[in-house]
């Protein structure tokens, strides 16, 4: 891959120059400095985009809330890093705004400079724009046709990966999240965001569903993963709730393969709760009678989030990793992850955060006290053989 483009904008001299050499340090040749934002937006011009922009807010001339916004409009650059020593309230709101402006947000840098920070940073648009050779695609494809998903479905070329999750004290995995991949026999591995939207609009999301949930529940009885791997937690739209058959369909095959019902979480994103229907709430209390958990997940991300845990038996809650991902530092986030913690702790619902990248956001976590995790720093997505052998020696990926 390319190396990317860094653009630092610094109007202090000395600072500019520790960042660049930090850069240096990390491997990074492509840079480009700017003082503030016109001199930054002449440097575009003439140098091409930036992949990353590093950028202080207090400058003179154009700020740096006024050149994301010219920068994000003219496509300059991709993503943001901030760099500056404003509080956390604006940091959070500069990011929000980049966020919005259809900018990639990796984080705040803040002041002084951490190289282990910077370091961090960097490797999120690494982790979010670099594939591995063996997944990438040959190119852009078009959206799949429904005819195109109905034969994957019938060939069986929709499989699961399995990112782990873990106790956030002893480090030890507690069971999967399924994430779905198609093997296309010609474009490769492909996520599920080129065809989620895709398999919905044919309705075909719950044959999608049952396949991943078959082939997940028939590995972990084959391979006896019956201890710390074998909770497997599937994601379903809360439309699919309503849909008895699945629940049924679901039933039937953790009998066959012998699984108790502790053995499946079903997790529902929280911005698809907005209005649920009572066939929902019965598949939501059939589902807790059997023994299965039920799951908000992106908790935090949507509205009326305590009207739900009072009227909804959820017993899990996934706080979104956006919280997350401004620990440790960002003293909003880490009250807004407290009070979760402890709501959850009084209505005794477990809590597993997403989006753990780093070693300080897990050690922060831990003094907060949450169960579990999940995230790049612990494990990456792997496919079924990966995972039963990552689980008979589960080491972290980034320690």
């Amino acid at each position: 891959m390319k190396q990317p483009a860094v653009l630092v904008i610094e109007d202090h001299p000395v600072q500019r120059l520790v960042l660049v050499r930090a850069l240096e340090m990390l491997g990074f040749t492509r840079i480009i400095q700017a003082q503030e934002g016109n001199h930054a937006l002449s440097q575009l011009e003439e140098h091409g985009v930036a992949d990353i922009v590093i950028c202080d807010v207090r400058t003179p001339g154009m700020d740096g809330t006024q050149f994301l916004r010219e920068a994000s409009q003219r496509k300059l650059v991709k993503s943001v890093i901030l760099s500056s020593d404003v509080s956390s309230d604006l940091t959070a709101a500069i990011l929000h705004m980049a966020s919005l402006s259809g900018l990639q947000v990796l984080g705040d840098l803040g002041k002084p400079l951490k190289l282990s920070r910077l370091e961090s940073l960097l490797r999120r648009y690494e982790s979010d724009s670099a594939q591995p050779a063996g997944n990438k695609a040959t190119s852009a494809p078009e959206p799949p046709s429904p005819e195109a998903i109905r034969a994957g479905l019938d060939r069986g070329e929709f499989i699961p990966y399995y990112q782990p999750k873990f106790d956030v004290r002893t480090l030890q995995p507690a069971g999967a999240e399924i994430l779905a991949r198609w093997n296309h026999p010609i474009l490769g591995l492909l996520p599920p965001s080129y065809f989620i939207e895709a398999i919905k609009d044919c309705n075909e999301i719950d044959r999608l569903t049952l396949a991943l949930a078959d082939q997940a529940m028939a590995q972990t009885a084959r391979s006896a993963l019956t201890g710390r791997g074998a909770s497997l937690a599937l994601n379903v739209e809360t439309c699919q709730l309503g849909n008895a058959q699945l629940l049924n369909d679901l039933i039937a095959a953790l009998e066959r393969y012998a699984l108790p019902a502790t053995a499946l979480t079903l997790e529902v994103t929280e911005t698809g709760l907005l209005s649920v229907q009572a066939a929902t709430l019965e598949t939501l209390v059939r589902l807790r009678l059997l023994g299965c958990t039920v799951s908000i997940d992106d908790f935090g991300t949507g509205f009326s989030s305590m009207e739900r845990l009072c009227n909804l038996p959820f017993n899990q809650l996934k706080i979104d990793a956006s919280f997350v991902r401004r620990l440790p530092g960002d003293a909003r986030s880490e009250s807004v992850i407290a009070a979760t913690l402890s709501l959850a702790e009084s209505l005794g619902i477990t809590v597993v955060a997403e989006g753990i990248e780093t070693a300080d956001q897990r050690n922060a976590l831990l003094d907060m006290r949450c169960a579990l995790g999940q995230g790049y720093w612990y494990a990456r997505p792997m496919s079924g053989d990966e995972y039963e052998t990552w689980l008979f020696n589960p080491m972290v990926a980034n320690t």
